[in-house]
């Protein structure tokens, strides 16, 4: 199958323009980027547009309203109707896709109509915030859908300028709803509006046409556009635009009844979006100019300053000024939402663009992996393997959350500075002996096995902490916990590099240590309930006995394959044969695939010559041991000493530091942390054959050093003013680093450093991993504390160096390994002899795998044999 690459404008056009079959009667071409019918759709499109994004952009109008004269506590009306607006859209598009757009401008009409007609009858609660978040949100996302589809159909080169007059809506609902209430009451404004819907409605039901037929029958919802990067990244730039865009348009008017500004309030509205017209304006002209891409950057920059900026503005020309700013950069992507969506797309009559797979060997699977059997089989293995990390992502938030739990800190003794580091360090002492034991017990005894006593001594560990009542067998428990979770992350995470079929291995690995955001997401929230129990021990009994959760379910490990590496190693080769072809090609023993995975897997132990007298000192022997051995120790450094220590084990001290001293504040910011750092994780995992490993490494790195340079600005403002604005800015940033940090530091090492090495060192080499995590673990959990209590913020400083070194390193001496087996990893740090060398023995094996499985796969098993 070739690759699909996306098309540029000509591409684009090409496939838009009609075409004629033989034996039709050809049509007139109709006119596009002008002309009567074009822009007819223009005039509807403004109309629903009016309505749709309009009205959803004037939401704050009502939010001021309410507060003001009806309610205290309002904000959940405008939430409700900004969610019922748009989480809808992905139903939506599909709806338009197969059916155009008069049904969904009829309904969308009409239901935005009937949604004020009772709104104007409405007098409780429940009757408003249901008619917002119903009724009314509804018919705006119809209505807004549609012209965003239609005109991208008439347009390629002015579809900026298309969508430009979008923004008059929003000025008119506010004014309206400003104006009108206190001459003819709340009620008959609502009639108003329903009269103004219906006839933005009919009007634009009429005017609108779309050039292209219903998309043909198939998926409803196509999935397979998020194969798309580009595609996957504008969706969630959409996302994450409207946070920072919705909440300044809905509490812009809030801001200024709390900054006393009387009447002028409602007009601060007014003004950002009035402005917003002269931004969609400007945007659609220098769109056409230098590219739709770099204007939405260009005004999104902006807006992000401006939003950071609206902190410090306490006047009203501060405020007009921002709101004139504000609108102005905003209009850049509300006007070219548009056509960034077409432009990733080859094909308008779908939501995205199929990702060809290039395949250079036959294998007998289906094209998805939930239709083969094999595979459901191997990844239900992997499956059960991620849980070798559950439980040390559950203590990660687990010692943060007790710290919270008055419970806790009366059972123990509300442990600080010296006392508390034990404690947290108690977990990674073992991790600096333990892998010393796992490495040869793995090469010797098989992966799998190594699997049953891990689970039982993490078992054991949860039970003793669970009903314990001192700080010794506190201590205890967490040795035991350290103890199993390290034979398990070594074992498993080699297992599943070893055993995952090659179309899978990279997203296997990457999201191995994913898991360990699903332990901490468990133990934050639970923390945070058990926040609210008085009076009993369980508040902290319970979340910890649920710890055991994750080795109970490790236990079943021991019904999967053993490695099919480690077997061949051992010279169990039929054994190895058996396994590859259950789980890779459906139980097929000629499968080419599997023939060309014994050839290389054989090249290479064969190439490491030294496999059966392996020891620690192979690290030394050579220059490329050494290489490796370096690389290694940096990115197990630079998981655990990059800041993140600071910012996960202590952030409850953080948060004290900054005047955030609430108990259900501090575990409801560290429950946030923990499901924001797993979306993070996952969509890190997911790109990861996508943009490399290296690209991700260097990104998270930048984007880490960047955040936490804000960090150590604001606690070193916040120590010196103690302004709590200060504290609170403090926040996001905090999440923002986690961000960076989960998005390739969580995912990629447990891929990359295992993929590195050849068999005969990668069983040491996690060991490795594992023993420099825990030297790095014990030092974050014994120190510091410690240097937070001295020196406080300053020590912020330290791990800004720290990045800033780890940065420079990355980029000098990290290497690419996205596209390359197990086996071609391996080599990338070989010299170029050396890669030459293997890469003519693996071509020779493909080619012995491809003959031999046209002749059965008889020649090649022979061979093999021989060599017993």
């Amino acid at each position: 199958m070739s690759t699909t690459t996306l098309s540029n404008e000509n591409n684009e056009k090409s496939v838009l323009e009609p075409s004629t079959t033989d034996g039709e009667d050809e049509k007139p071409e109709v006119e596009v980027d002008g002309g009567l019918r074009a822009w007819l759709v223009v005039a509807g499109a403004f109309m629903t547009v009016f309505c749709g994004f309009g009205l959803a952009a004037a939401a704050g109008a009502f939010q001021s309203y309410y507060r003001a004269t009806l309610l205290s506590q309002v904000s959940w009306i405008t939430s409700a109707q900004s969610f019922g607006t748009f989480a809808p859209a992905i139903f939506t598009g599909s709806l338009f896709d197969k059916y155009g757009h008069r049904p969904l401008v009829a309904i969308g009409g009409t239901s935005l109509a009937l949604g004020f007609l009772l709104l104007s009858f409405s007098t409780r609660y429940y009757q408003i915030i249901l008619c917002h978040g119903s009724l009314i949100a509804w018919g705006c996302n119809l209505l807004f859908i549609s012209p965003m589809s239609i005109v991208g159909q008439w347009f390629f080169k002015r579809r900026g300028l298309a969508f430009c007059g979008s923004s008059i809506g929003s000025i008119v609902w506010p004014l309206v709803i400003a104006n009108l209430p206190p001459k003819v009451g709340f009620g008959w404004t609502c009639r108003v509006l329903a009269l103004i819907a219906s006839v933005c409605g009919v009007l634009s039901f009429f005017l609108m046409k779309t050039r292209l037929p219903p998309k043909p029958k198939g998926k409803f919802l196509e999935w397979s556009a998020f194969k798309n990067v580009q595609y996957t990244l504008i969706v969630l730039s959409f996302w994450t635009w409207t946070f920072g865009f919705f909440a300044f348009q809905i509490y812009i008017g809030t801001y200024g009844s709390v900054l006393a500004l009387g009447s002028f309030v409602p007009y601060l509205l007014i003004i950002a979006n009035g402005s917003s017209t002269i931004g969609r304006l400007g945007a659609g002209i220098l769109a056409d100019r230098i590219g739709v891409y770099n204007t939405i950057v260009i005004g999104n920059a902006i807006l992000a300053v401006m939003l950071w900026v609206w902190l410090a503005c306490k006047t009203l020309g501060s405020c007009v000024a921002l709101c004139v700013i504000v609108g102005i950069a905003s209009g850049a992507f509300v006007s070219l939402q548009s056509p960034v969506a077409n432009k990733t797309s080859t094909d308008p009559l779908k939501a995205g663009t199929l990702l060809g797979q290039a395949v250079y060997v036959a294998n007998n699977t289906a094209d998805k992996v939930w239709k083969d059997p094999g595979l459901r089989k191997s990844m239900i293995h992997i499956l059960v393997l991620y849980t070798a990390v559950f439980a040390v992502g559950y203590d990660g938030s687990l010692l943060n959350g007790f710290q919270a739990l008055p419970a806790w800190k009366e059972q123990f003794g509300n442990p600080t500075g010296y006392a508390l580091g034990l404690i947290a360090a108690s977990y990674y002492l073992p991790k600096v002996v333990v892998p010393f034991l796992v490495a040869p017990l793995c090469d010797r005894f098989g992966r799998k096995l190594m699997l049953l006593p891990a689970s039982l001594i993490m078992i054991a560990g949860t039970l003793i902490g669970t009903f314990g009542h001192t700080r010794g067998t506190l201590i205890g428990s967490r040795v035991l916990l350290g103890t199993g979770t390290s034979m398990a992350q070594i074992t498993a995470g080699v297992l599943i590099t070893e055993v995952a079929h090659p179309r899978i291995r990279h997203l296997s690995g990457s999201f191995f240590m994913c898991m360990y955001y699903v332990g901490s997401i468990l133990a934050s929230w639970l923390t945070f309930g058990m926040v609210y129990v008085h009076g009993s021990s369980w508040a902290w009994r319970a979340p910890s006995l649920i710890q055991g959760l994750g080795p109970a379910i490790l236990l079943l490990s021991v019904f999967g394959p053993e490695s099919p590496r480690w077997l061949l190693s051992k010279g169990r080769r039929s054994e190895a044969h058996a396994i590859l072809a259950k789980y890779h090609a459906n139980g097929l023993m000629d499968d080419e695939l599997v023939l060309f995975e014994l050839s290389e897997i054989e090249t290479q132990i064969a190439f490491d010559r030294s496999f059966k007298d392996a020891s620690w000192f192979d690290w030394f022997k050579t220059p490329v041991n050494r290489t490796r051995f370096g690389i290694v120790c940096l990115v197990a450094c630079s998981v655990n000493i990059c800041g993140n220590g600071v910012v996960s084990y202590y952030l409850v001290a953080v948060l004290r530091q900054v005047g955030i001293t609430s108990s259900p504040a501090q575990a409801g910011i560290n429950g946030a942390m923990s499901v924001c750092n797993f979306l993070s994780s996952i969509v890190g995992a997911s790109l990861v054959e996508r943009f490399g490993r290296r690209p991700l490494f260097l990104t998270a790195l930048s984007g880490m050093l960047a955040s936490f340079a804000i960090i150590t600005g604001l606690s070193g403002g916040y120590a010196t003013h103690h302004q709590s604005a200060v504290g609170t800015a403090l926040v996001p940033f905090i999440f923002i680093f986690m961000m960076f940090y989960s998005s390739a530091l969580t995912p990629i090492p447990y891929l990359y450093n295992p993929e590195i090495l050849p068999t005969s060192l990668r069983a040491k080499g996690l060991s490795l991993h594992t023993i420099v995590t825990g030297l790095c673990l014990v030092f974050n959990n014994f120190v510091n504390p410690i240097a937070l209590a001295a020196i406080q913020w300053k020590l912020y400083i330290v791990y800004d160096v720290v990045l800033v070194v780890t940065l420079a390193l990355f980029y000098f001496f990290v290497r690419e390994t996205r596209g390359l087996t197990t086996e071609e990893a391996a080599m990338v740090y070989e010299t170029d002899e050396v890669k030459a060398e293997a890469r003519v023995l693996i071509d020779i094996g493909r080619q012995e795998a491809k003959d031999d499985a046209a002749d059965g796969g008889k020649g090649f098993i022979e061979q093999i044999e021989r060599k017993v």
